[in-house]
């Protein structure tokens, strides 16, 4: 099945969009393990850990939309 030209390039911009994600994702990991943000900003530290766990999910959803698009576009 040939994918529309909206999901070529949606498939096309993913891998990009999932390096970027995951930069942000080490990002803010490095800044968690610092014990300081937890003593001396922790609402910060938990916005940061909240964003952390989004940042999951929208990876792990981004990669299992560029394996089905993929697959599709065999």
């Amino acid at each position: 099945m040939r994918l529309s030209f909206k999901e070529q390039r949606e498939l096309d911009a993913l891998p990009a969009a999932i390096e970027a994600l995951e930069a942000e994702q080490a990002s803010v990991e490095t800044a968690l393990a610092d014990p300081g943000l937890w003593r001396t900003r922790p609402t910060e530290a938990q916005t940061m850990q909240a964003r952390l766990a989004a940042l999951t999910a929208e990876i792990e959803a981004s990669y299992a939309r560029w394996t089905a698009l993929d697959a599709r576009s065999g």
